[in-house]
């Protein structure tokens, strides 16, 4: 005979019928239950009028039922208005969210919730001033049985409880419908389940050949797929082929479109995997489980691709903190990767790819041969890439002009956001039941501003600086121009744009770098020499003159030993450059030094040529001229 659960063992589990009775979703239900006994110790979250600060870490693959439950929990109960405290509910699930929170101010709420799929992605101090920091793992079969007793009706015996505790949350609210019946529930729960082992079959959609921007990474792929036939056939052995690459570059590049691609193109099923998926599993022992778990649903399958993303989320060995408390878990989880990477067969018929925003960051480990030994960069796309892009997801034609006015107005952008451009474009062509046209287009763009005479004059002056000292510096420049007008929402900039053929060096001295920053803030020189001081056009984020400045100037003296120290405290990434600037105020002095004498340089520099040459530049910019090298050195007009 069956154990039904007692209202005395559900009240014992944390469920509150009060709450639940108001819920008819059973995987809410459940994580209410689960927040309220994580955070009893602090009385302060019960009392919706003081103030608390609390951090949630919860599975990744539940966290929107907990976001649901969390906001159940920290608001009050009653709809009534002119709430006694300020309320702020966020979830993280990506770095670039956290900070664009913390731009925004979400720290000054009185009561502050912070939901995170990992501890790692709590903002920076906070577990230092948080009342409660709680990690939420697997629920207990008690919390189950009072869920779906008090918010479906269903009574489920102790061994049903059991058995459900095994299955994520959201698979719960699926097979948990009301007046559904246990054992079909659970049913259900098994299918699910047979189906998620399953590895990704690749699904219909673009080949190699169809996603435009690729590069060096399409032709790679394109001969892996070859090689995999060849080796299929017994031709080549495995020892022959890749067995791994690392793909690096910006969000949204499309890193993960092209892993997709590539099992099209090579006609293989495709396993998908990351630290966060497989560490959502609980504890250690079970991420671990759950990674070789992938790894053996890869060869059963092989041939076949295994996409690890955010592979720098396993972290660098020799960057561990020795007393940090997490040292020895960090320590584990990148040897069992490294181990799965080995393989005890040689992973025969299976190709990792790796993908991160920072390949710095790798443990060096994951990049020896053998493993992810092959590095693949993929930049943001340019104009005719763009173009492609577009026409790819717009599924329609709007002439090649059109897509060039399009590519003309993304300049920066990367894959996912163009690709949500040509959501809002269909979108906007839905609502006016017609094709997509260019006017579909223009509406899903930014809006733009139209610039006034003196602003586009000072853009003017600035890319002259910028021309005038970067040939005389020995740069190549291929275009100068200014912009009538800008995004509305664009943040950097003056709406010019100089650009100089790629220079890149294997062998990179102090005089390269040092060129380079004199060039990047030779265009605040220029306004300075002519108008008497800058703007803010040099500044503003990343991207800007003033930012890439900084990085080159703390990788010349944090990376590189090519400064005033030989001390290694770096590697030239900019997100940790950033990082050991805001720590070392030794290291702010010696690159604002470098910033200072370049600065100089450059004005120097513009001093010789004169103002005279600055305003006939600028002149020939504001008649709406883009000025190419050849042309800067035209007899008829050598304004340089």
């Amino acid at each position: 005979m069956q154990k039904i659960l007692s209202r005395r063992a559900i009240y014992r589990s944390g469920a509150d019928p009060d709450d639940m009775r108001k819920l008819k979703d059973l995987a809410r239900a459940v994580a209410l239950g689960q927040m309220k006994a994580a955070t009893r110790s602090v009385p302060q979250v019960a009392r919706h009028d003081m103030p608390v600060c609390v951090g949630i870490v919860v599975p990744t693959e539940s966290l929107f039922a907990f976001e649901l439950a969390l906001r159940s929990l920290a608001w009050p109960r009653s709809d009534t208005y002119g709430l006694p405290m300020q309320v702020g509910v966020h979830v993280f699930a990506s770095h670039d969210e956290c900070k664009r929170a913390e731009k925004d101010g979400f720290w000054l709420k009185e009561r502050l919730f912070v939901l995170v799929p990992s501890r790692g992605l709590l903002p920076r101090g906070f577990e230092a001033v948080a009342d409660l920091v709680a990690e939420i793992g697997a629920p207990s079969p008690r919390l189950i049985a009072g869920a779906a007793r008090q918010c479906l009706g269903i009574r489920l015996s102790e061994a049903e409880a059991e058995e459900a505790a095994c299955y994520p949350l959201e698979s719960l609210s699926k097979a948990f419908r009301p007046g559904r019946k246990p054992g079909r529930a659970l049913r259900a729960l098994r299918h699910m389940a047979s189906d998620a082992r399953k590895p990704a079959a690749a699904s219909e959609g673009p080949t190699l050949d169809d996603l435009p921007g690729m590069g060096e990474a399409a032709d790679w792929g394109r001969q892996l797929a070859v090689d995999l036939k060849d080796w299929e056939a017994g031709r080549i052995r495995w020892e022959d082929v890749d067995r791994g690459v690392l793909l690096s570059g910006p969000p949204g590049c499309g890193k993960t479109s092209f892993a997709t691609a590539l099992a099209r193109t090579c006609g293989t099923a495709i396993v998908l995997g990351s630290l966060a998926r497989w560490q959502s599993m609980g504890h250690m022992g079970d991420l671990l489980k759950a990674m070789r778990k992938a790894f053996d649903e890869a060869m059963k399958s092989a041939p076949c691709i295994l996409f690890v993303d955010e592979v720098d989320s396993f972290g660098d060995r020799e960057r561990l903190a020795v007393s940090s408390n997490n040292e020895q878990y960090c320590r584990e989880v990148i040897n069992g990767f490294l181990e799965c990477l080995d393989g005890a067969a040689g992973r025969a018929g299976v190709v990792v790819v790796g993908a991160t925003n920072y390949p710095d960051a790798l443990d060096a480990g994951i990049r020896r041969p053998g493993r992810l030994d092959r590095h693949i960069a993929i930049p943001l796309p340019d104009a005719e890439a763009r173009a492609r892009i577009l026409r790819l997801h717009l599924r329609a034609d709007v002439g090649s002009e059109g897509f060039a006015e399009a590519a003309r107005r993304t300049e920066g952008w990367s894959g996912a956001r163009l690709e949500q451009l040509a959501r809002d474009a269909r979108r906007s062509a839905r609502a006016a039941r017609g094709p997509v046209s260019i006017e579909d287009i223009r509406r899903a763009l930014p809006s733009r501003t139209r610039l006034p005479d003196d602003v586009r004059r000072v853009a003017a002056v600035h890319e002259a600086g910028h021309a005038i000292v970067g040939v005389a510096l020995g740069r190549v420049i291929e275009e100068v121009t200014i912009s009538a007008e800008i995004d509305a929402d664009a943040r950097t900039g003056l709406g010019g744009r100089t650009v100089f053929a790629d220079e890149g060096s294997m062998l990179k001295t102090p005089a390269w770098f040092r060129n380079r920053i004199a060039v990047l803030l030779a265009g605040m020189a220029a306004e300075e020499m002519v108008f008497g001081t800058a703007s803010s056009g040099a500044g503003g984020g990343p991207g800007s003159d003033l930012f890439t400045a900084t990085i080159a100037a703390a990788t010349l003296e944090a990376s590189y030993g090519l400064g005033v120290g030989l001390t290694f405290l770096s590697p030239p990434d900019p997100r940790q450059l950033l990082a050991a600037l805001e720590a070392s105020q030794a290291l702010q002095l010696r690159v604002e030094r470098v910033l200072q004498e370049e600065k100089r340089r450059a004005k120097d520099i513009l001093d010789r040529a004169g103002l005279g040459r600055i305003e006939a530049v600028a002149a020939r910019l504001l008649v709406g001229e883009a000025l190419t090298a050849s042309g800067l050195a035209a007899p008829e007009s050598p304004v340089i």
